[in-house]
């Protein structure tokens, strides 16, 4: 009762957020944290690093039980916080998230665009809707950090499809080295049908 009521309604958000692990341990079962669903989504938007940081590992923990609340919450969240909820989405393997991480990339915001990217990688093959929107990110025109995160998400979802296929061998020859090397291990990748290991 006593960690229940501090998870609730403690003034510190530290205080909530490691109440509501406690309990998750005390109780050996992931299940406890959804009960506190509410307050991790707001304490990863907390402006203190290691609140954060907290939440969104026991929200990691929840896996694939937290993606409907993720989901909701990226209607609303912006800035860094919506930098943590698309993070999230990529850890937990978000497959319902996709049609939005794939809008994320035609953001504005630098860091929301490559979070999605890492998002849409680490879902791997069930990314395959983002290939239209990747594909064009490996063209000259962009920079050669973002056709390198292009190149390597073509890798890591993994999909052969000839669109992935050609922008990847137009960036195989590239005098950037280290875009041609992501290039041919992504290449690779496609081709062995398995996509890019960490």
């Amino acid at each position: 009762p006593k960690l229940t009521e501090i998870a609730k309604s403690a003034e510190s958000e530290y205080e909530r957020v490691l109440a509501i692990l406690s309990l998750a341990k005390i109780t050996y079962n992931k299940k406890a944290l959804l009960t506190y669903m509410d307050v991790l989504l707001e304490a990863i938007g907390s402006e203190s690093e290691p609140v954060a940081t907290t939440a969104a590992a026991a929200l990691e923990q929840v896996g694939l039980r937290a993606q409907p609340a993720l989901i909701a919450a990226m209607q609303s969240a912006s800035g860094e916080h919506r930098n943590q909820l698309i993070n999230l989405l990529g850890a937990i393997g978000a497959r319902d998230a996709v049609p939005i991480l794939v809008a994320e990339l035609q953001s504005a915001q630098t860091d929301h665009r490559n979070a999605a990217l890492a998002a849409l990688s680490a879902i791997g093959p069930a990314s395959k809707a983002a290939l239209p929107v990747i594909v064009p990110l490996t063209t000259p025109n962009n920079d050669i950090a973002d056709r390198i995160r292009a190149c390597e998400a073509l890798g890591r979802i993994g999909q052969a499809e000839p669109i992935a296929i050609a922008a990847l061998e137009a960036n195989i020859h590239n005098q950037h080295k280290v875009l041609a090397r992501t290039a041919v291990r992504a290449w690779i990748a496609l081709d062995d049908g398995h996509h890019i290991d960490d």
